[in-house]
């Protein structure tokens, strides 16, 4: 009975081989097995193994169940032998030659032979070095392999449970097989080196290598030295450079899958800011020559760093430290550097997650941070650019949306932003694109906090004005914005609103367009208020847009530019809409009716006569009220 039993494992139907094992296994918790019993029930399937063409996978699997249920009967003779046949599987032309397996065999046998490794009595020593190097073997005869190795293979995974019960000898052997001292770096050895990192960065990404990947974060030491602090010390360039992205590509495995461990370990993360702080971002020229996975080094740094802030900020609150923040602002270099690498996730993490997900304690020392980073004689300009760009302008932004602005902006931020950002001695060294972002800047600050600007109105004014005479069209657009936002904001001399007023609508050039529309829908809405008519039956600004119309209506961009004003804004033109609608009937046929006018124009033209038709139904009504509200109301 007990030998039907063990004959019953290697048959293929499962039903079968599930009730013959359970069988088995009732069987030996109840009684041992007499040595002579197993002796006989095992010597058909020891035979079966003895020679490499009588495999097969319900054996092989057979004997997995075997193992199992009696691993102590066997010893590791039965390893020594399972490995002389993986090595015949390295041979596809003598496997040919024998005719003796199905289609598919010749992976599905390797790996169920790597599969039984993890049930033998345990000798890494042994057999650890023999079955990297025959997996490596047998994954290089698969097709579509490189000389530097595969990614990942069915027999790696095989493997998986036997390198899991022997991490500790699995991560130190492997460590030491990518090694790459200057002196070996010949074209063979740095394949070899690439077959193992490439080995190892697998089973670390694998989901089912824990044990291996939490070994392998334990021995960050040896992790640093065979691969960061190796490059560091070698003046083979090439070398270098593999040894340090083989060593970046380890750290971020583990980042992705043990967001927890970078934070934990100091001196790894200090190695990456090393490497992100000393290397010279590489030109593009450069980069088109390097293998990808060296070019995309940075990249995978910058993802080990979000990992890194992350976990941080999630774990420490409100209590993040310089260090955290710190790391914030490293990475910012990164966009003042061409690169074929897309860094967008990177631009995602700021807009995202830093801007809207910090809290406020979070946002405040960010802040505070940003004014030292900023005022600093070592920040590069372009790392203050991106810094409003990606950090300082979002997180208002976002604040604000939240209604947390005067929580984020305390009396001295505002001051220190007012009288060393926009004023003081550093304001002559500017160039235009950190002009712009401080226009931005000063502009989002009076639009919501204006009340904390009043005694600043002066220093903020003559930053904006100063501006307005530069060269450049959208530094000088910005300053419009600006000086429009404080006007709408505060009081400010009638003759400085109309000169505003007027500049804008003479400025109708489309690189201006989008700057000029925003400050005129600005600036706009205030006029009522800021410059009321008086004792005029018009008011001044009404003045001089008609003026404008008529004086410069030659101009057909000119025309457009103003109609579309009207367009966006037609209550406050409705009490001076005789002023305009002769004007705006005789231009429909210039604007809308041309041949090669563009559809923009022919919709203006639409949205003109609508506006004419709706000012003078308008108008109607009000006529009419008069005269129907005393007969509603009489007797």
């Amino acid at each position: 009975m007990i030998g039907c039993f063990f004959k019953s494992l290697t048959v293929r139907h499962e039903e079968v081989v599930a009730v013959a094992r359970d069988a088995l296994a009732a069987v030996i918790s109840q009684s041992k097995l007499q040595k002579e019993l197993l002796q006989s029930s095992l010597r058909p399937i020891l035979l079966n193994l003895a020679d490499y063409r009588k495999l097969s996978v319900p054996l092989l699997q057979g004997l997995s169940r075997l193992l199992s249920l009696l691993s102590n009967f066997f010893n590791l003779t039965l390893g020594e032998k399972l490995l002389e046949h993986l090595r015949r599987w390295t041979d596809p032309e003598a496997l040919a030659k024998a005719k003796t397996f199905r289609p598919g065999d010749d992976v599905k046998i390797p790996c169920a032979i790597l599969s039984l490794f993890h049930l033998l009595p345990p000798a890494p020593d042994k057999f650890l070095t023999e079955l990297v190097s025959v997996s490596l073997s047998l994954e290089a005869v698969l097709p579509g392999s490189t000389a530097l190795g595969r990614h990942w293979s069915p027999h790696r995974e095989a493997l998986v449970p036997y390198l899991n019960r022997h991490a500790k000898e699995t991560v130190s052997h492997l460590l030491d097989r990518i090694t790459l001292p200057a002196d070996a770096a010949t074209k063979e050895r740095r394949e070899d080196v690439a077959k193992a990192f490439r080995y190892l960065l697998s089973l670390v990404r694998y989901k089912h290598a824990a044990e291996v990947r939490d070994e392998l974060a334990r021995q960050w030491q040896p992790l640093l030295q065979r691969t960061l602090e190796a490059a560091r010390s070698t003046t083979e360039r090439q070398v270098a450079a593999q040894l340090r992205y083989q060593g970046v590509a380890l750290v971020h495995g583990l980042c992705k899958l043990k967001p927890d461990w970078l934070p934990s370990c100091p001196d790894v993360l200090q190695a990456l800011v090393q490497i992100w702080s000393s290397q010279e971002r590489l030109a593009a020229e450069e980069q088109a020559a390097m293998p990808l996975e060296q070019v995309r080094e940075f990249k995978v740094i910058a993802k080990c760093f979000v990992s890194c802030l992350r976990h941080q900020a999630k774990a420490l609150g409100d209590e993040i430290g310089d260090g955290h923040i710190e790391l914030l602002f490293l990475m910012l270099s990164i966009f003042s550097h061409h690169t074929l690498v897309a860094y967008d996730f990177l631009k995602l993490f700021y807009l995202e997650e830093v801007a809207t997900g910090y809290s406020v304690a979070q946002r405040v020392a960010c802040l505070r941070y940003f004014l030292r980073f900023f005022q600093s004689s070592r920040t590069a300009r372009e790392d203050r650019v991106q810094a409003l760009q990606l950090i300082a302008l979002p997180m208002l932004c976002a604040s604000f949306a939240k209604g947390e602005g005067e929580a984020v902006l305390s009396k001295e931020v505002i001051a220190t932003i007012v009288h060393r950002l926009l004023g003081g001695d550093m304001l002559a060294s500017y160039d235009e694109a950190l002009r712009i972002e401080l226009l931005r800047l000063a502009t989002l600050l009076i639009e919501h906090v204006p009340e904390q600007l009043v005694d600043h109105r002066k220093e903020l004014i003559k930053f904006s004005w100063n501006h307005l005479k530069s060269e450049d069209t959208q530094s000088k657009q910005c300053a419009y914005v600006n000086v429009c936002r404080f006007i709408q904001v505060y009081d400010t001399p009638p003759k400085i609103i109309l000169q505003v007023y007027v500049a804008l609508l003479r400025t109708f050039q489309p690189d201006a367009r989008a700057l000029v529309k925003r400050a005129l829908d600005i600036l706009t809405p205030a006029l009522p208020s800021r410059l009321p008519a008086g004792d005029h039956k018009y008011p001044t600004w009404i003045k001089w847009t008609k003026k404008i119309v008529v004086e410069e209506g030659h101009s057909l961009p000119q025309l457009i530019h103003i109609w579309q004003l009207v367009v966006r804004h037609p209550a406050l033109f409705y009490s001076s809409s005789a002023q305009f609608v002769p004007q705006m009937v005789n231009s429909l046929n210039r604007i809308g009716l041309s041949p090669n006018c563009s559809t923009d124009n022919r919709r203006l033209a639409i949205d003109l006569a609508q506006l004419i038709i709706s000012w003078e139904m308008q108008r109607i009504e009000a006529a009419s009220l008069p005269t129907t509200r005393p007969a509603s109301t009489g007797p």
